[in-house]
Order: C-alpha cells, then sequence, then structure tokens
C-alpha cells in the first residue's frame, strides 16, 4: 500500500535486479511528494514465526527521515504492534546508493502476520529517497 506520495524510479543505476526503485522527491523532479509531508510505504506479509530477516538498499538526499519499522498483528487488517526497527536514514547512501543491508531478530512471539513499513520525509527542495531490493523473510 502506498499514502500516493511514493512512484516508481525505472532507472539503469537503480541496483535491483530489474532496475527499480520506490521513489518519493518533488515535484520538480517529476514527482508526486509533497514537502514536509510523511510518505508510507507497506506491505502485509503472512508469518507464523519469530525469526525475521530484513533487508534494503536506499538512498537519500537531504531527507530529514526514513525508518522501516516492522509490526505484527494476529489479522491481516491489523490492529498492529511495532515488533522491530531494522533501518533508519544511517543504512542509506546519500546521493548515491549505500549497499544492500540485512538484518536479523528473533521475537520473543510469532505474529500470525507482519508489516513491512517504509516512512520517509524531506524539507528541502531537490531532496528525495529511493529504496529498492526490499524484503522480509520469515522463519
Amino acid at each position: 500500500m502506498n499514502s500516493g506520495q511514493w512512484d516508481i524510479s525505472l532507472k539503469p543505476h537503480n541496483p535491483s535486479p530489474n532496475n527499480t526503485a520506490a521513489r518519493i522527491n518533488d515535484a520538480s523532479q517529476d514527482g508526486e511528494y509533497t514537502l514536509g509531508e510523511t510518505a508510507v510505504l507497506y506491505q502485509v506479509v503472512e508469518g507464523n514465526g519469530a525469526n525475521l530477516v530484513a533487508t534494503i538498499a536506499c538512498v537519500e538526499h537531504y531527507s530529514e527521515h526514513i525508518q522501516v519499522t516492522i509490526l505484527g498483528s494476529q489479522s491481516s487488517e491489523g490492529p498492529w504492534t511495532p515488533v522491530w526497527q531494522p533501518f533508519d536514514i544511517s543504512d542509506c547512501g546519500f546521493r548515491d546508493w549505500g549497499a544492500t543491508v540485512s538484518a536479523e531478530i528473533q521475537l520473543p512471539q510469532a505474529w500470525a502476520y507482519y508489516q513491512f513499513q517504509i516512512v520517509g520525509r524531506f524539507v528541502e527542495w531537490n531532496g528525495g529517497i529511493k529504496v529498492t531490493n526490499v524484503s522480509l523473510s520469515v522463519q
């Protein structure tokens, strides 16, 4: 699901197998983002495991906030409980793609469903955020 401010980037230098990435950037760069607003992108996956492995590659330019949060629920519709924050702005490259990073955690309990949520915001014009190679593995 998309808050409406993320769109697609298709460029040869995006470090994914099909050169795609999700991005937020301002209208001067043909984006849909409204300066200073929080943009949310998320995917719900089936769980039933407590060992999680997450990956992401990201790049940012004058961003104020980037946070990846994993939430758990016993229903695909929620309510959602934050269970882990594996990545933040420090994991992103500035103006250039950072490496794909991964993190792993053993949660104290398994959830039936997990939500992989990416939140981004920037407050400078010509700012931007891109993410790719996003995954969540439940074991």
